[in-house]
């Protein structure tokens, strides 16, 4: 701190820099924490904790902390309600210097979201150890740059993943070990949209996300690519697990077709998530094999791999088939992609 602007203050103003400037502000807090320890306990610099609900004290507890942080946000919509919290720890555990993240936090009167600076003091074995944050803006409605992440990320109809967020997931994937894709593209919905109307296949549609949603699993992630197609993100799957889990998404589209009367199947393309291939490359891969799989009807699934093509029908049969013969049966040019890919 250069000590000549202090006394500057003093004597032009006559302002004390920390009282009346750095530590104005009682709602904007100042505090640091170690994430390396366990207990983790929040320990205020400055700032008054009984604006938010916490009682008077020096330091908080994480565990005190997580209570008081609403998961039921605009945000939470988007990332998942049940993951809010931990992701949130993730992306502090990921800080190199410096970072700035966004937390709401649930009173008595409404919700307030603290937009927070947080900055790595040290280090251990590659991680933030200690960090110190301070509140640069607080806000009693949720803030523009929430809402513009939920229309970039969140479908306006499903209210799934959309194919941007696919884009990033898998540019910056934090999970490629067993992980696959899946490019699902429905079969029979666009006879719903020409015989009962486009209101009846967006309702078809909202259910369906609906019961993707209801049914969660931490490692299955759900996208809307756009009009009848989705995608769906697996890790920690094997192989033969991942081609079950197809199976199964299939059957949960024909049930709730079913429940309406609609005869809708899908056809799925399902292909290995590697660190080496990027967005374009998986999504091309995958919609190739969807196309081999919707040419020999609905309800079929096939999984591309490097080396050899797997196909299974609806008796859940598994045949190895060669490139060439799908090329040759289905009219399917492989070749399209790099060599490199396949």
């Amino acid at each position: 701190m250069n000590k000549h602007t202090i006394e500057w203050l003093k004597e032009k103003y006559d302002l004390d820099f920390y009282r009346d400037v750095l530590f104005k502000e009682d709602r904007h807090f100042k505090f640091l924490f170690d994430m390396s320890e366990d207990p983790t306990d929040v320990h205020l610099i400055s700032g008054d904790p009984t604006f938010l609900g916490f009682e008077a004290a020096s330091s908080i507890p994480f565990t005190t902390i997580r209570k008081h942080i609403e998961t039921n946000n605009a945000l939470a919509e988007v990332q998942g309600r049940k993951t809010f919290i931990e992701d949130f720890i993730r992306q502090l555990n990921k800080i190199e210097t410096s970072e700035i993240l966004s937390l709401p936090f649930k009173t008595n009167r409404q919700t307030y979201w603290l937009q927070m600076t947080f900055h790595v003091i040290t280090k251990k074995a590659g991680r933030p150890a200690l960090l110190y944050g301070s509140t640069n803006r607080i806000y009693d409605y949720t803030p523009k740059s929430i809402l513009y992440y939920k229309r970039t990320h969140q479908d306006a109809l499903t209210k799934l993943f959309t194919r941007e967020t696919l884009k990033k997931h898998l540019n910056e994937p934090e999970h490629s070990e067993k992980a696959y894709g899946l490019y699902i593209d429905l079969d029979g919905f666009k006879r719903v949209n020409d015989t009962y109307g486009h209101q009846e296949g967006d309702v078809f549609l909202k259910s369906l996300a609906q019961v993707f949603i209801g049914e969660w699993e931490h490692n299955v992630i759900y996208y809307r690519l756009g009009g009848d197609e989705f995608f769906v993100y697996l890790y920690d799957f094997e192989e033969f697990d991942a081609v079950m889990k197809a199976r199964e998404i299939i059957g949960k589209i024909e049930g709730v077709g079913n429940a309406k009367g609609f005869e809708i199947s899908a056809s799925v393309g399902l292909v290995p998530i590697c660190e080496t291939l990027d967005y374009h490359g998986l999504l091309n891969r995958s919609d190739m094999a969807m196309y081999a799989s919707k040419e020999r009807g609905s309800g079929n699934i096939t999984l591309l791999k490097k080396h050899e093509t797997i196909v299974s029908d609806y008796s859940d049969q598994f045949k190895k088939i060669s490139k060439r013969e799908i090329e040759k049966a289905y009219q399917i040019k492989f070749q399209s992609l790099k060599r490199s890919d396949l």
